[in-house]
């Protein structure tokens, strides 16, 4: 009888989670076995990844009227953000990214977009009327 070893242990010795390696914009660096397929520079699907969380969020908040739908705000799109109306509804927060165009309009479309004062002030209770 010989030595077996299972499928998943032979697929970790031939493909480890992560390795040392060299990254063309990085040098050397840690780089990450995606779906056990291909490896990745961390650091740079972490630029990937803000390029897109931004690109997606500069789209939603010109969908919804690019300003504050209290005060009018619109000068920093870093500070402006969406308010479920209804937390029971929210299935997760647009600010994460990671999603898909159509999942993050539809959970949008459950909030309104305000201003971080704004924001703050409706937690405090101050907009009852306005949302």
């Amino acid at each position: 009888n010989g030595f077996y070893i299972s499928e998943e242990e032979k697929i970790s010795d031939l493909f480890p989670k992560s390795k040392e390696s060299t990254c063309k914009i990085h040098g050397v660096t840690v780089l990450h076995l995606h779906n056990k397929k291909y490896y990745f520079c961390k650091k740079c699907h972490q630029n990937i990844k803000k390029k897109l969380i931004k690109k997606n969020k500069e789209r939603l908040v010109k969908e919804f009227g690019g300003q504050c739908k209290i005060c009018g705000y619109n000068k920093c799109l870093r500070a402006l953000s969406f308010h479920h109306k209804n937390q029971e509804e929210k299935k997760f927060p647009i600010s994460g990214g990671g999603r898909c165009w159509q999942s993050l309009k539809e959970e949008a479309m459950k909030c309104i977009l305000v201003c971080q004062n704004c924001h703050a002030e409706i937690h405090e209770g101050m907009h009852h009327r306005t949302i």
